[in-house]
């Protein structure tokens, strides 16, 4: 039989049991609740007979009016513990008020008689309480007649209280002790249901159990080969049947178990191997909970910083930080803990002794299973000397640029002179050289003013304007500005906007242009003779594309991700036209950035390059 069941059996017939003793218990409480209070109502009014005996003398002999009070709150007391333990009711006063039963049958003659003398005995007292004492300075008669009553009676009713009494208490006695051996024939059933309750406890469960634990001893040591000996059809026999397989299991698995030990022994190299090389690295390299809060530092960050490594965990990086806008800040935390992205920039940071350095600096957020932030890592290279060097290499370069900008515009001042035959009659030839040498000086001021201008976007020093704009004008400007050029190299300019000439934007026009003219420059520059350069406009939702499609060399594929780097130029490019800056489409590039505009490209080598900017409806 299943465990469930025989315990099922066994619990159902302690329940029965226990239930039984239980309401035994309250059975015998409540009558001995009853029983005390019978008893205390009969004793009371033993008492309470005395009592009006004893206040009756007062008033007629004492001749004391106080005690008429006294002797009618005696009577009513005992009239009600009478009639209470008569017919059934509340005793006031008596064991809390419980509820007395009626009188049983066999004890009724003994309260009869009783309340027969009771009757008179209680009228014989109101007389003595109603009537006047005194009549004509002499006792009442009906008083003298009330308390010769009473006093010849006290004593017999004085017995019969005590008869009441005994009798109550004789049956109190008789119930409890039928009571006790009921209760105790429950304990002996009791006992021997514990008994036999132990027994089968041991028999079916503690004995198998005992094996069970020897067995699960013999597996935790390693002896997966231990077989628990236990055949019964129970629940203990289906476990130890589990363990037996349980083990097998386990024999089973256990060569996968120590691959997958020595593969988490390899990830903990390799974390080590990753603590060692963030320790080494020369680069600061911290690590911060969801909120911030440090966790991690290398040494490089120390030294960097000047902080303590123990100083810096659980601290935030504003120890060191708090050195740029509020708006700086709250960009890069809208990018790493909203976007979920890599935050890029450049931050100014102070040092424990109080000296500011410029850091280059990446923060990526790393998730957990459900893609929350779990952390962040935070990666800081000090740029300070290189910042200081590009410093250096601009104003070297802007005085050097400044500086060739007064002999170039000298030279170009006295080409000028010349070809006005101002000194002089000039040769065809002189002028064939004059010609030559002015257009080298163009080159020369083309290239001196390109290098400014990108100096001048590299230093940031230029402002975006914002301003109405119309496309119409805008490419009738180009085309006016660069026809002489198309001309020259033989190459034929279309404006393809047509009915979409009506466009308006609002932006900076002369970052606008500089940017259209460095497409159309480029694209008559690597053009042939007789072929065609498009200039086209789009509208759209997010703002004006205007393009400019040649039928030139193109770009190859293997260099088109390096078109936009300062001083690059394209290989074929180069072929074409030697003497090229690379700087046109490096500041086309910076220009676009600084009225948010976007630039992309397409191009296939050998046939043609199509560059097109994306101008917001607002940009600036």
């Amino acid at each position: 039989m299943r465990l469930h069941k025989k315990f099922g059996i066994l619990f159902l017939s302690v329940f029965l049991v226990d239930i039984g003793g239980l309401s035994l218990v309250y059975h015998f409480q409540s009558l001995e609740k009853t029983d005390t209070a019978v008893v205390d109502a009969s004793g009371r009014n033993r008492m309470l007979s005395q009592r009006i005996g004893f206040y009756a003398e007062q008033i007629v002999r004492k001749r004391s009016e106080e005690a008429k009070a006294e002797l009618q709150m005696a009577i009513d007391l005992h009239d009600i513990s009478f009639y209470a333990l008569k017919n059934g009711g509340i005793a006031s006063g008596i064991a809390n008020d419980v509820l007395l039963p009626p009188t049983p049958k066999d004890l009724l003659p003994v309260v009869l008689a009783s309340e027969e003398l009771w009757q008179q005995y209680k009228e014989r007292a109101g007389v003595i309480v109603r009537e006047p004492t005194v009549i004509n300075g002499e006792t009442n008669p009906q008083v003298v007649a009330a308390i010769d009553f009473i006093e010849k009676n006290g004593s017999e009713m004085l017995r019969k209280n005590n008869e009441m009494v005994a009798a109550y208490v004789h049956r109190s006695q008789r119930k409890h002790r039928n009571i006790l051996v009921i209760f105790s024939a429950v304990i002996l059933i009791f006992v021997i249901t514990a008994g036999f309750i132990s027994y089968a406890t041991r028999r079916s469960i503690l004995q198998p159990l005992q094996r069970l634990g020897i067995g699960i001893r013999e597996i935790e040591t390693g002896n997966l080969d231990y077989c628990i000996d236990i055949k019964t059809e129970n629940e203990v026999g289906d476990l130890a049947r589990s363990f037996n397989e349980m083990a097998a299991k386990l024999r089973t698995s256990y060569s996968s178990l120590r691959e997958k030990v020595r593969e988490a022994e390899r990830e903990a190299e390799n974390v080590k191997k990753f603590y060692e090389a963030a320790e080494a690295a020369a680069e600061q390299i911290i690590i911060t909970d969801a909120d911030g809060g440090i966790l991690y530092a290398n040494k490089a960050a120390q030294q960097i910083t000047g902080f303590p490594v123990r100083d810096m965990i659980g601290k935030r990086p504003s120890l060191w930080g708090k050195q740029m806008s509020s708006a700086f800040y709250a960009t890069m935390w809208k990018i790493i803990k909203d976007e979920k992205k890599t935050f890029h920039g450049e931050i100014k940071n102070r040092r424990k002794d109080g000296r500011e350095y410029v850091a280059d600096l990446y923060i990526s957020p790393i998730f957990d299973a459900n893609n929350n932030v779990k952390f962040f890592v935070g990666i800081e290279r000090d740029i300070t000397k290189e910042k200081e060097l590009e410093k250096l290499r601009v104003d070297f370069l802007a005085l050097a640029s400044h500086q060739l900008c007064t002999p170039l515009s000298g030279i170009k001042w006295l080409i000028d002179t010349l070809n006005r035959t101002i000194l002089g009659p000039v040769t065809p030839r002189q002028k064939e050289y004059l010609h030559q040498i002015y257009r080298i000086n163009e080159r020369m001021i083309k290239l001196v003013f390109d290098m400014l201008n990108a100096l001048r976007l590299d230093s940031g020093v230029t402002a975006a304007k914002r301003e109405k704009l119309s496309v119409a004008a805008l490419y009738g400007e180009a085309l006016v500005m660069m026809e002489p050029a198309a001309k020259d190299r033989g190459v034929v300019l279309r404006n393809a906007v047509g009915k979409r000439a009506g466009m308006m934007m609002e932006t900076d026009a002369a970052i606008l242009r500089n940017i259209l003219e460095c497409f159309v420059s480029n694209a008559i520059q690597y053009s042939n003779s007789g072929q065609e350069v498009i200039l086209d406009a789009q509208e759209d939702a997010a703002g004006i594309t205007l393009s400019v499609q040649d039928s030139g060399i193109g770009i190859p594929a293997a260099e088109r991700e390096k078109i936009f780097e300062r001083f690059y130029r394209a290989s074929n490019a180069k072929k074409m036209r030697p003497d090229g800056s690379g700087l046109g489409l490096y500041i086309a590039a910076m220009l676009a950035k600084r009225i948010g505009a976007a630039i992309t490209f397409a191009s296939e080598e050998g046939r043609w390059s199509s560059f097109r900017v994306c101008v917001p409806l607002w940009a600036g």
